[in-house]
């Protein structure tokens, strides 16, 4: 028997997927070619090189790397056959699904086990999209393996615009899923929310209770009837460089809808780089329903451009009191729709925050904030433009920094207004300017513990500071002083209503800002009005501690008794 000996030829054509993995080269030996590597050679056309030469894998492991094409099912993407078997078949296998370019038409909810990655932006279309939970494109439930996507999809269904009997027609909905990314997808027009992310069960009242590490990146999300995005129960859900918008005022452009199971919750979520437009709110928590434990935690909203009726919203009777803490809202840009329905504001959050508002270097043209019954809020280095500033009876407010143009107008109290009744520390109103205000800062029916109001620009048309009208603030301790006012006819009214009043100081004396310690300070440099809050705060002792007395390091004395 002659044996044949076959030649390797080195195609250069043929050899470039060689060459795109690692350095090779051909060695002679014997008179025949062997194709040889210096390292492991691996692309995703063909495998692990080595692997594949000693330990075959399955065709599962094949298929999971690899993935499916949706086609090889029977799918025609030709814009008139119903796909939605083929699609069916596919997703059932649970490896990651490919769609090439085409427009697939879908009759039926579809619910995935893996990811579902678009080729070329390939349209799905959802038919009979009806509102109800059967009227849903892709319901991903109770996934709990790594990361999966499902990106580069325009999704978009036959709801005609103005149906409103029904909400719950999602284009992607998450039920007690984690580690989820949806990114670069168009999501148009759906009888619902474009992306809904709740906990498990056929309507989200089951197991597993929340979902958990879900990324909503670089979408264009668009004409949803609820919700861009609404938020249900989760925790660590990032919504990050999107492009948003409604046309229909109902619920919000990203609504944070927590309902009545105590096991439910949304914390740490940040909402961040997008742009959004819309007459409805920005973000907005409610419908906690009475329950009895902090539910809404670490909600951070970042850099966003937003036009809209409000940039955050947390109202509604039916957030139970207490219900939200921790909020921070920093660097974003603000204004109002010319669509959106009275009243407009910046931020309206309601007692349903417990404590901690941040709102920091923030832009907002025409929508002023309303803060009520929080503790401790800082509203620090802010542009206020054609608005106001209420403070309906938060203890610790620090309003620092910040420039309100254009508010005050004859018809409030000021443009930051001061209201309640109740027995309060603060606010510590420190180098703010008030520009072209009708007036400045106004208080009105209620006693203050202690309040300082210093370092602060006014150019008011009518009066810079109205310490109230009311025997209510008879008792208050009201420190003011190195106030600078320009074409202010009023400086101060109702003076004479105080018992305790602290002359403006002539000279400008540079201050420091807040700072926190857990006992006096005992050297350095302070002036008197400074403060140094207490970090270890117990009953019977104070929150903090004020300068009454310039040195080195001064005298100090306790404020704000906190009780037993």
């Amino acid at each position: 028997m002659v044996r044949k000996h076959y030649k390797m030829k080195c195609d250069t054509e043929k050899m470039s997927i060689y060459e795109e993995c690692n350095k090779k080269f051909i060695k002679k030996k014997g008179g025949r070619d062997f194709m040889l590597q210096n390292e492991i050679c691996f692309d995703p056309r063909i495998g692990d090189m080595e692997q594949l030469g000693t330990n075959p894998r399955t065709l599962t492991t094949t298929l999971a790397e690899r993935g499916l094409n949706v086609k090889d099912f029977g799918a025609k993407g030709d814009g008139v056959t119903d796909d939605s078997e083929a699609f069916e078949q596919a997703l059932a296998i649970g490896v990651p699904l490919f769609v090439p370019f085409g427009e697939y038409i879908i009759t039926k909810t579809l619910f995935p086990k893996n990811s579902i990655i678009g080729v070329g932006l390939p349209r799905i279309f959802r038919i009979n999209n009806d509102g109800t939970f059967n009227g849903r494109l892709f319901w991903l439930k109770s996934y709990q393996g790594n990361n999966i996507q499902i990106s580069g999809l325009h999704l978009k269904s036959d709801w005609n615009g103005t149906n409103t009997e029904r909400e719950h027609g999602h284009a992607i909905t998450l039920g007690g899923c984690q580690n989820v990314t949806i990114e670069n997808c168009v999501i148009d027009g759906f009888y619902g929310d474009g992306i809904c992310i709740a906990r498990g069960g056929d309507t989200h009242q089951g197991t597993p209770y929340y979902s958990e590490n879900i990324k909503v990146i670089n979408n264009k999300i668009r004409n949803c009837y609820r919700g861009c995005v609404t938020l249900i129960s989760v925790d660590k859900v990032y919504i990050e460089k999107n492009s948003l918008s409604k046309n229909i005022a109902y619920q919000a452009i990203i609504a944070c809808e927590s309902n009545t199971s105590l096991v439910e919750r949304i914390s740490n979520v940040f909402i961040e780089n997008n742009q959004a437009t819309g007459p409805d709110n920005f973000c907005r928590m409610y419908q906690a329903n009475g329950a009895a434990s902090t539910r809404y935690k670490n909600i951070h909203l970042l850099k966003n451009n937003v036009k809209a009726r409000r940039l955050f919203a947390a109202t509604g009777s039916t957030i139970g009191i207490g219900n939200i803490s921790d909020i921070y809202i920093q660097d974003n840009h603000f204004e109002v729709h010319e669509k959106a329905e009275l009243p407009t504001h910046f931020c309206d959050i309601y007692n349903h925050c417990k404590e901690n508002v941040y709102i920091i270097n923030n832009v907002s043209n025409g929508g002023g904030l309303i803060v009520r019954d929080i503790n401790h809020v800082q509203i620090a280095n802010n542009s206020i433009v054609n608005a106001n500033i209420t403070n309906f009876r938060c203890n610790y407010m620090n309003f620092e920094g910040n420039e309100i143009k254009n508010g005050g107008s004859y018809t409030s109290d000021g443009a930051f207004q001061n209201f309640g009744a109740a027995n309060i520390q603060g606010p510590f109103i420190i180098n703010n300017k008030f520009v072209n205000c009708t007036r400045g800062i106004g208080l009105k029916n209620h006693k203050i513990n202690y309040a300082v109001f210093r370092d602060n620009h006014f150019d008011c048309s009518e009066i810079a500071i109205d310490l109230g009208l009311t025997s209510a603030v008879t008792d208050s301790n009201i420190h003011l002083y190195n106030n600078n006012f320009v074409n202010t006819p009023t400086k101060i009214r109702n003076n004479q209503r105080l018992k305790y009043i602290t002359e403006n100081l002539s000279q400008t004396v540079a201050r420091k800002p807040f700072t926190f310690s857990n006992t006096t300070p005992s050297s350095g440099s302070w002036h008197r009005g400074e403060i140094v809050f207490n970090v270890n705060p117990s009953a019977l002792g104070h929150i903090g501690w004020v300068c009454i007395e310039s040195g080195s390091p001064g005298k100090w004395r306790g404020f704000g008794l906190i009780a037993e």
